[in-house]
């Protein structure tokens, strides 16, 4: 059997007919075909979707790209007065089509504002996770392409409260939907500030209070992980005050773990940075953690300085 294809009238009609400002929100199949056409690289399972979409993803990071390498040449970095940095932009978006067609819908901040305007305003499990997987398949990428998607959702949207909204959903298909959108968008520098007080609250809570008893608990918890780890490296004091004891004895038995060994992984590099931090290895002390107790957690090859991440 066959990976499921893109449909040109799906993704090219859909999206610009949904209202904005009325209730006749599209139906949750209508959002989950939309979804799945949005990949090409779909499997076939109903339940397994793949995060990628290589054709498109490779056509936005070359877009991407040119408009990186013209703006880098007059100083990208440099220019005080350009608009992207007045707006704080790490560098310029892509010029988007003025009337979009076929797979141009799916990255358009038309679409991207529907995606945020249903997450917010939608009831429907099947829609929240619908939304939110889009968006996570648009930033899923480590490029050029995953920055420029993830900075048009959390600077130009705004769209950061709709996206933490579904970690306090009571369905871990949403919730798992919505921490790996944030994983992949904390991997970027330039929405760490604007991502702290908003996510960090409800991604500390998730490693607080799960309990890890659902089929998706290893991509939540790992999930989690890996965004805490990411903001800390650049906001270590705002991390600080939200991490509690109860919340560090839970990483330390996710290190345990042997039955969840994706989560298990994620939690020693979150444990290993946190002690070579200067300011966040004090809170490992307190709750009794020493050098020699943590590479026990950690491992030996865990055990250092990290500079990559997730």
């Amino acid at each position: 059997m066959q990976a499921a294809r893109p449909c040109e009238t799906t993704r090219g009609s859909l999206i610009p007919s949904w209202p904005m400002s009325r209730t006749a929100w599209p139906p949750a199949a209508v959002m989950t075909s939309l979804w799945r056409t949005a990949c090409v690289s779909c499997t076939t399972s109903p339940t397994a979707w793949t995060p990628r979409c290589p054709p498109a993803n490779r056509q936005l990071e070359y877009n991407a790209r040119n408009a990186y390498t013209e703006k880098s040449s007059t100083g990208c970095f440099s220019n005080k007065s350009d608009k992207m940095m007045n707006n704080n932009y790490d560098c310029p978006l892509p010029e988007e089509e003025t009337n979009p067609k076929g797979s141009s819908w799916l990255y358009h901040s038309d679409a991207i504002r529907t995606y945020l305007n249903l997450m917010g305003k939608s009831k429907k499990d099947a829609t929240l996770e619908a939304c939110a997987g889009a968006l996570q398949n648009l930033t899923a990428s480590k490029g050029l392409m995953s920055s420029g998607m993830s900075q048009l959702i959390g600077l130009k949207e705004k769209g950061l409260p709709q996206i933490a909204r579904l970690l306090q959903s009571g369905n871990s298909d949403v919730v798992r939907s919505g921490a790996s959108l944030l994983s992949n968008m904390s991997r970027h520098p330039v929405l760490h500030r604007v991502m702290g007080n908003q996510v960090f609250p409800e991604v500390t809570r998730l490693l607080t209070s799960h309990t890890g008893n659902t089929s998706n608990s290893e991509d939540i918890l790992s999930s989690a992980c890996y965004t805490v780890r990411n903001l800390m490296a650049s906001q270590p004091q705002m991390a600080k005050q939200y991490f509690s004891s109860s919340m560090v004895n839970n990483i330390i038995n996710l290190c345990r773990s042997s039955t969840s060994p994706k989560a298990a992984e994620a939690a020693r590099l979150l444990l290993s940075d946190m002690w070579s931090s200067k300011e966040l290895q004090g809170v490992l002390r307190q709750q009794g953690l020493d050098r020699n107790m943590l590479g026990s957690l950690t491992g030996p090859n865990s055990f250092r300085n990290f500079t990559s991440r997730f």
